[in-house]
């Protein structure tokens, strides 16, 4: 999210500024201090899927003569429509190289940019595009000492792995090639010319391991244990690795590591033996199949203190489930107090989720809540077939924001599997909500009419036949309280 609106240059010579031009941009009006005698009415500009958004500048203001002097967002590039979107503003380690990213509408085409001040000209460093879906508008950027080259993390061979970049070259050479989705730098060892870093590529997509490879992308060696997830610390000297290893139903274990791996002393473990005699009981991992039938889906569940398996539990699914989301990475997990009060909790990592690369997440494209409910559905179904103490009459699923979309449009498409359902602050139809987000997983309602009417929770609440707890903020200016105004309508 961009939250800021002016850089100073590191002399403090020159402020570079956003101005924005709003005037197309159609207003949305909210009733506030409804509690009061006189209520109020507060005005926003919002720019709704496939309506006008606000074009954007960026001006360079020089202290000692008072002039403003525009930068070039808007220069020639592969794409017609770049420039849409133009964030991520900031300077160079030099202090004085402007940088910006800037994406087309549809986000799909994503360029890196630099600016001369003195100019006002700019030029691309790095495009990024995918015609089948939707770039990563800000890609993790990771700079080196000489504060020209930096590490760069994209999707070309279809997971997040690093490259070696520069300001001068642009994309230069990959430093991973997994094919299994990067996570993060751990340490990044110039000296050395050695990279530490974490990915999804343990025994299953949510446990994190921990990589050495050189700079170069030769030698790269996983060095955790990947039936386990891993937080690591690398030590200053690359010698030694301090880990906190777990995973759900198995208790943290912390550890020094050498650099390859071998334990060399282990520090703590973590006592199990009060959930033994308390009867409390952790998560539980599962993996069942997807929708398409051959692709697995990971969740969670946990159960009562009390749990009989001759008996049948009704159970209730927590969800987010917008794209891009997920559970993260595994570790232990404890006991759901609210299981207590006679259910099985569940989570599940559906298509659209992250962690598994981006045909996984990416599924979901133009087809918001139809691929990523039904193969949520299918997983329950499954779960439900596998483990016959779960009621499956008796299933339930709430959530809030995509969240609460997910609960409401999950009962009213699949009334044979979600018999109840809690929506709190719920987009009801992608028509509702703003541009920047909807359009980039849904493109906009004029070239994807079916898809939003398939993702339209309006569509199908006629049918409504199970039980729906809807609640919402009234002064809520980003899900409008229209959407679920409507729904009820």
């Amino acid at each position: 999210s961009q939250n800021q609106a002016m850089w100073w240059t590191v002399d403090s010579k020159t402020l570079v500024y956003y101005r924005f031009d709003e005037s197309k941009v159609l207003d949305y009006h909210l009733t506030v201090k409804q509690n009061a005698v006189q209520d109020e009415l507060y005005t926003e500009a919002y720019p709704k899927a496939g309506a006008p958004n606000p074009t954007v500048q960026l001006w360079a203001y020089d202290v000692a003569n008072g002039a403003s002097k525009q930068i070039d967002t808007t220069f020639a590039s592969t794409d017609a429509d770049i420039a849409q979107y133009v964030y991520n503003v900031r300077f160079a380690p030099d202090g004085q190289t402007l940088l910006f990213n800037r994406t087309n509408r549809k986000q799909n085409v994503m360029e890196l940019c630099a600016s001369d001040l003195a100019t006002g000209k700019s030029r691309v460093v790095i495009q990024e595009s995918n015609p089948n879906g939707w770039v990563d508008n800000s890609p993790r950027m990771t700079w080196l000492k000489d504060g020209k080259s930096f590490l760069w993390l994209n999707e070309h061979n279809g997971f997040a792995n690093f490259w070696l970049g520069s300001l001068d070259k642009g994309l230069i050479s990959k430093v991973t090639d997994l094919k299994a989705e990067v996570d993060g730098i751990s340490k990044l060892d110039e000296d050395r010319k050695v990279l530490w870093y974490t990915a999804h590529d343990g025994e299953n997509p949510y446990l994190i391991q921990l990589h050495r490879v050189g700079l170069d992308g030769k030698g790269d060696k996983r060095v955790t244990d990947p039936s386990l997830g891993h937080m690591v610390t690398v030590s200053a000297d690359g010698t030694k690795v301090l880990d906190r290893a777990s995973k759900m139903g198995v208790a943290p274990v912390t550890r020094v590591l050498s650099a390859d791996g071998k334990v060399l002393r282990e520090l703590g473990k973590g006592d199990l033996s009060g959930y033994a005699e308390s009867g409390y009981k952790p998560a539980e991992r599962f993996m069942v199949m997807g929708a398409d039938g051959v692709t697995p889906v990971y969740g969670y569940f946990c159960k009562p203190r009390d749990f009989d398996p001759s008996k049948k539990y009704p159970m209730l699914l927590r969800v987010y489930g917008g794209p891009e989301s997920g559970s993260g990475r595994e570790a232990f997990k404890g006991a759901d107090a609210v299981c207590e009060l006679g259910f099985i909790t569940a989570w599940i990592d559906a298509k659209g989720t992250s962690g598994r690369g981006r045909d996984f997440t990416q599924a979901v494209y133009r087809k918001l809540g139809v691929v990523e409910i039904d193969d949520t559905a299918a997983a329950v179904t499954n779960l439900c077939k596998a483990n016959p103490w779960i009621d499956p009459t008796r299933v339930g699923v709430e959530g809030t924001s995509y969240g609460g979309y997910f609960s409401a449009t999950a009962l009213v498409r699949h009334p044979e599997v979600f018999a109840a359902a809690c929506a709190s602050s719920s987009v009801t139809s992608w028509i509702h909500y703003d541009s920047i987000y909807t359009e980039r997983y849904m493109d906009t309602p004029q070239n994807n009419p079916e898809g939003y009417k398939a993702g339209s929770a309006m569509e199908y609440v006629k049918d409504l036949t199970g039980k729906l707890c809807l609640f919402y903020g009234t002064a809520d200016d980003n899900v409008h309280p229209s959407n679920t105004h409507q729904l009820i309508a």
